[in-house]
């Protein structure tokens, strides 16, 4: 990835961060993680996206917001 970028809780989240602002993540397909890892995965220059499986069952994902680019 490269550079740091600011992580933020998404509005729907059940497991809230402290200390992170929230976004509004409606249009996130919460339940399709390759979908949200898309959402930022090569769209353009400094966006990136992963999923990362947990440890037994379910799954992680990450993605740049790109309407707001020091969000992911």
């Amino acid at each position: 990835m490269g550079d740091f970028r600011p992580v933020a809780n998404g509005l729907r989240t059940d497991h809230p961060v402290p200390g992170l602002p929230f976004i509004n993540d409606e249009r996130l397909p919460l339940d399709n993680p390759d979908a949200i890892e898309r959402t930022g995965r090569d769209q353009g220059e400094g966006l990136w996206g992963r999923t990362d499986p947990l440890p037994g069952d379910g799954w992680v994902a990450f993605t740049t917001e790109p309407k707001n680019r020091e969000s992911a």
